[in-house]
């Protein structure tokens, strides 16, 4: 089954689409000089080809999961209508934009295969310039298409690779709404210690995949903690009901009063251990981030498993309930005003976040390639980094692309679950993104 890709529905909160009054056109600077003199694969004169994720059997995989009123909304023809508007408003440095739709099978029992094929149909079949996936992307995905010379954008850097894998493919890469894992773990563990979460005497637990980035993720958050005199005293590795069980009762008998959760699957894991922990009646506290997507998941796991806990996260449409979303910015209300003048009018948490991330990643690619004359991946890193803050983005509080951060969310904003109205919600402390 697709885990990692669609149980990312699990939490995402819907934006409001009373905030669709703007028509601002979110515009960055010009793509800065490049010695790249040819154009890339995907671009004439008069087009570029984006490839694009189509999910095809979502609705079983949220069926499966036990995910409460979530879907999917029309992907592609949320794409074109964003590519209507930018070609509408001089297109991407004045070609038009055709899309390579993929229909990625969101049942499919071998992620690996399907994402092998995804990237030979674009690389290969299609000859796409860049593609979007504003699901979770593999470290080998990633790979695959930088080895066909094609940029990926908005695809989900919070849970992509380590150090070394972000080096190497660094200019292959770029999200204005996300932060690399590095940033946002090193971010989250420093206000967990600031506000009082971490406090001396507490026992942390972690809970995490197996996969090598969440092995890092923990090793970075235990190195933080050393240099504080704490220490992670019990992790971790789920993947199942039968392994939460077991490590709940193991974390319960240890005295483990605050857990982090590192989930793989943008809610996935975090049902999986919540709804465990809820049953065996053991309540830690736990400390979120925006890739738990904890905002919408009050919904599927028992209300009593939150008491006590909090956050800090990057994105609002994952972070907190829907009532409680802060309001639109100018490219959210674009987006969103675009999409409900074809039809798409969006009453849950990932249908929005869905649409929300095509049109980021769209407007980006148009924002960073004004200009640029040329269009290859050397041209298209370059505009990126000229952006700096200029860009706003549809998804996060700030991005900063500047030299050398091509994933560009920036802040990070405190919330806390609330007894009274049993949902999430921002508690307005801002903490700058670094590491």
């Amino acid at each position: 089954m697709k885990v990692i890709r669609i149980i990312a529905v699990c939490a995402l909160l819907a934006l409001s689409a009373a905030a669709c009054s703007s028509s601002v056109t979110p515009v960055g600077s010009s793509a800065a000089p490049s010695a790249a003199s040819t154009d890339s694969q995907g671009v004439t004169a008069s087009t570029i080809k984006i490839g694009i994720m189509a999910p095809i059997n979502s609705k079983a995989a949220i069926e499966a999961f036990a995910a409460v009123g979530l879907s999917v909304g029309n992907v592609p023809l949320e794409a074109r209508t964003v590519g209507n508007y930018i070609d509408a408003h001089g297109g991407i440095d004045g070609r038009k934009v055709v899309f390579a739709d993929f229909p990625y099978n969101m049942l499919t029992p071998s992620e690996a295969s399907e994402d092998e094929a995804a990237c030979t149909y674009w690389v290969q079949d299609q000859h796409v310039f860049a593609a979007i996936m504003p699901y979770n992307v593999t470290d080998q995905q990633l790979a695959c298409l930088a080895h066909g010379d094609t940029p990926l954008v908005e695809g989900l850097p919070g849970r992509l690779g380590t150090p070394s894998i972000m080096r190497t493919y660094n200019d292959f890469y770029f999200s204005p709404s996300d932060p690399p894992v590095r940033s946002w773990v090193t971010t989250m563990v420093n206000a967990f210690l600031s506000d009082g979460f971490f406090a001396p005497g507490t026992k942390i637990g972690v809970v995490r995949p197996g996969d090598s980035q969440w092995a890092y993720a923990e090793s970075l958050m235990a190195g933080i903690l050393a240099q504080h005199g704490q220490k992670v005293a019990a992790d971790a590795i789920v993947a199942s009901s039968t392994e939460a069980k077991a490590a709940a009762l193991r974390f319960k008998d240890a005295g483990i009063n605050r857990v982090v959760i590192f989930d793989s699957s943008s809610g996935g894991e975090t049902i999986v251990w919540m709804t465990t922990t809820a049953a065996e009646h053991y309540y830690p506290e736990v400390g979120f981030n925006s890739e738990d997507n904890p905002g919408g998941l009050t919904s599927t796991i028992p209300v009593s498993a939150f008491a006590g806990s909090q956050g800090v996260g990057w994105r609002p449409v994952s972070d907190v309930a829907y009532s409680r979303q802060p309001p639109a910015n100018a490219t959210t209300a674009l987006c969103l005003k675009l999409f409900a003048a074809v039809g798409e009018k969006y009453t849950n948490q990932l249908d929005s976040w869905t649409a929300l991330s095509f049109c980021d990643g769209l407007l980006s690619l148009q924002a960073a390639l004004k200009g640029a004359k040329v269009i290859n991946p050397q041209t298209l890193a370059a505009g990126y980094q000229a952006l700096g803050t200029s860009y706003t983005s549809a998804l996060t509080f700030k991005a900063d692309f500047g030299p050398g951060r091509h994933a560009a969310a920036a802040e990070m904003e405190s919330f806390a679950f609330h007894a009274a109205c049993k949902c999430i919600v921002y508690t307005g402390h801002f903490y700058p993104i670094t590491g």
